[in-house]
């Protein structure tokens, strides 16, 4: 489980990412009809997607806990994953769409694996193997 510092430097990490994006023109929306986009937000721009929680509350029904949650999950216009960079970066993004999830490299053409992973043509085979096991799409 992760510790409450953590999931602190997660939050802050995660609001300035969305911050950052909305700066450089992402158009922002609510992600949900219950939350506000300070807590959760659906982000998109020139095709691509990007979903953003930061939440920090109390926890429902449990005395003296809190809800900490700060994530960052992008996709590119092709649909597939694009790993976050470190600092909001639209050129890290856009380069996202020809690095690898799976060996992490990258500049070469990615080919879907799983659900919405990217793999090289290289180490296909054993994302596939890995990743889409019997059942792994239902």
């Amino acid at each position: 489980m992760m510790d409450q510092d953590k999931k602190l430097e997660l939050l802050k990490w995660a609001r300035e990412f969305r911050d950052a994006a909305v700066a450089d023109g992402w158009k922002i929306e609510p992600a949900y009809t219950n939350e506000d986009v300070s807590s959760a937000s659906h982000l998109t721009k020139n095709g691509f997607k990007m979903t953003v929680i930061t939440r920090d509350h109390p926890a429902p029904f449990i005395r003296n806990q809190r809800v900490i949650q700060g994530t960052v999950n992008i996709w590119g216009p092709d649909g597939l994953a694009i790993d976050p960079p470190q600092k909001y970066s639209w050129d890290l993004i856009e380069k996202g769409l020809r690095k690898f999830s799976f060996c992490h490299g990258g500049d070469k053409e990615t080919f879907r694996v799983g659900f919405a992973d990217r793999a090289c043509q290289d180490c296909l085979p054993k994302a596939r193997k890995k990743l889409e096991t019997p059942g792994w799409y239902n």
